[in-house]
């Protein structure tokens, strides 16, 4: 079955206030069967972000509509912004976010 990106409005917070975005949603994002609206909540509503090898992509974690937590990889480049990656979060980027 091949999937189609689709565009979606978006509205994330950042240092400068709110900023509203158009995000594609790639084919590799579903790979690991995360639902669109999950990854979407879990980037409006994410706890923090973490610089990865690939200086194009940035490793969001939040939460899922059920609020289980996912990351989700984000590109931003000349073409826009598109999520490529999202999975349940790994142990290693939710180190460090217990109280």
């Amino acid at each position: 079955m091949l999937l189609i990106s689709r565009q979606h409005a978006l509205t994330l917070r950042s240092p400068l206030g709110m900023v509203r975005s158009v995000v594609d949603i790639e084919p590799s994002a579903f790979r690991h069967g995360v639902d669109q609206d999950d990854m979407l909540h879990a980037l409006r509503h994410h706890w923090c972000a973490y610089e990865t090898d690939d200086d194009a992509v940035t490793m969001f974690i939040g939460p899922s509509t059920t609020a289980a937590p996912l990351e989700v990889g984000v590109v931003v480049d000349g073409q826009g912004t598109a999520i490529i990656h999202a999975m349940p979060a790994r142990e290693k980027f939710l180190r460090g976010l217990e109280p």
